[in-house]
């Protein structure tokens, strides 16, 4: 006998979607690729202290409306608000006065919402987020002296690490079309693993199967209407599934690579020119645990602008280098603004290093951020290194291929609507028995953990609906 629904992918959009079909009585079977279930939400734990993820970390918007607030309350897992906290910006000289980064500040946040309201007026596809930002008419550099333009400009380019993409790639056109949820941040005790872990439970207490180290190779819709999923382990073992329905929860970037024969019949040509023309971005993370911290303990987050001159970067760049270049947002974990403080940094990897970053090796990208960080913090003596590290690798992991999706991105014929059709049910000889969750599958909450539970939440129901009348 078939499996009701068949999901492809655990993350938070495959395991809610088998949770909402488990509780309705549904025989679910969820194929996970990797090792371990979670998909992007990886909360490392080699540091010794609290784990820190290096994949989703917020639950953004926590007072605003986002549904994972109640999720994780419902699960009994507590979520922290950090209390307010110094946050510190370093610039090529040392320590930035507070008042001209608050000056900074403003001006950056009167640019954003001068490019928003730009958006709204313009059609041309290939303007960029970086056009108007930066334009020397941008109130980006109102009443700034020449030689603090570049730290504005440096600030600026810190969007790119929740962007996911340069300024000059975001598109101008569709920026701030999103509804997303913003404002309120706070992080789920234990890490986003243990919030996936307590839904995996739920779904298996109901009946869901999860099976780990499955490839899935191909989908095929045979003549009987019911689906084969092909699927082959790490050791070359092949093994077939049979679904009366499918959930396709694979991110995007994979989508995009594999063969169009993947899925027999094929997507629909609208689907696969959205799968082409939605873009992936990069972004990484670098966690380094210390004895005990060194830097100014009282900050909860610590900007690196770079230097005046960054050096011109080539494929063989050293990680300093490629750190010097750009600017740096970093997490500080030992402020008493967090619950259980612990003397641990956490680096984003912005997408104009990130490949190369996650390229080479962890003990070599961990003492360059160590000492461009000793550099420019200068403290009065020469601490020691970090005693451990952890490295994201998304960009080449082949089951992600990419941190999440972007805003749309300039030229082409690329619109919001992209992620609305990434969330549409094939039809035809598919009949909307295959249907697609994930991030990338809703236009207002892309790129986030909101996303992918929304979605997750959407196909569920949606896939009870269609046994039901299978039935």
């Amino acid at each position: 006998m078939p499996f009701d629904t068949v999901i492809l992918g655990s993350g938070f959009a495959g395991i809610l979607a088998a949770r909402t079909l488990a509780s309705k009585g549904r025989k679910v079977l969820v194929l996970e690729a990797r090792d371990r279930t979670g998909g992007r939400a990886r909360s490392y734990e080699g540091g010794g202290g609290a784990p820190v993820d290096l994949g989703c970390s917020w639950i953004h918007g926590y007072n605003e409306g986002n549904p994972v607030k109640a999720m994780v309350k419902e699960l009994g897992i507590a979520a922290h608000v950090p209390k307010p906290a110094d946050a510190l910006t370093y610039g090529p000289s040392g320590l930035i006065d507070p008042a001209l980064v608050q000056k900074l500040n403003a001006n950056l946040g009167a640019a954003v919402g001068a490019a928003r309201v730009t958006a709204l007026s313009t059609t041309a596809t290939d303007a960029s987020l970086a056009s108007s930002l930066l334009d020397p008419s941008s109130p980006l550099f109102a009443g700034l002296k020449e030689e603090e333009k570049p730290l504005a400009i440096g600030l600026a380019r810190t969007m790119q690490v929740g962007l996911g993409a340069t300024l000059e790639k975001t598109s101008l056109r569709w920026n701030g079309f999103e509804d997303n949820y913003d404002g309120t941040n706070a992080a789920p005790e234990g890490g986003y693993q243990t919030v996936t872990s307590a839904l995996q439970k739920q779904a298996e207490k109901d009946g869901a199967k999860f099976l780990l180290n499955q490839i899935v190779t191909g989908v095929t819709l045979l003549e009987d209407s019911s689906i084969e999923i092909s699927t082959v382990s790490p050791s070359g073992e092949n093994s077939t599934h049979s679904g009366r329905t499918v959930i396709c929860s694979i991110p995007v970037g994979v989508l995009k690579h594999v063969p169009q024969s993947f899925f027999d019949p094929s997507l629909s040509v609208r689907k696969l020119a959205a799968i082409e023309r939605v873009n992936v971005g990069t972004l990484g993370k670098l966690a380094l645990f210390y004895s005990s911290p060194w830097w100014p303990s009282a900050a909860s987050s610590i900007t690196i602008l770079p230097s005046s001159n960054p050096p011109a970067l080539t494929p063989n760049s050293s990680a300093l280098d490629l750190l010097s270049s750009t600017s740096l947002v970093i997490a500080s974990f030992s402020s008493s603004s967090l619950p259980s403080p612990q003397p641990t940094l956490l680096i984003y990897l912005p997408t104009t290093i990130c490949a190369q970053i996650e390229a080479l090796p962890l003990a070599v990208v961990s003492q360059a951020a160590h000492d461009l960080l000793v550099s420019k913090m200068k403290p009065s003596e020469i601490p020691e290194g970090p005693v451990h590290a952890g490295m994201t690798s998304w960009t080449d992991d082949p089951f992600c291929r990419g941190a999440t999706t972007t805003p749309v991105t300039v030229g082409g014929e690329r619109t919001p609507l992209d992620f609305v059709e990434l969330g549409k049910p094939e039809k035809g000889e598919w009949k909307g028995r295959l249907g697609f969750a994930g991030e990338h599958t809703e236009v207002d909450h892309r790129g986030s953990v909101a996303g992918a539970v929304e979605s997750g939440l959407r196909e569920g129901e949606r896939i009870a609906g269609v046994l039901d009348r299978l039935d």
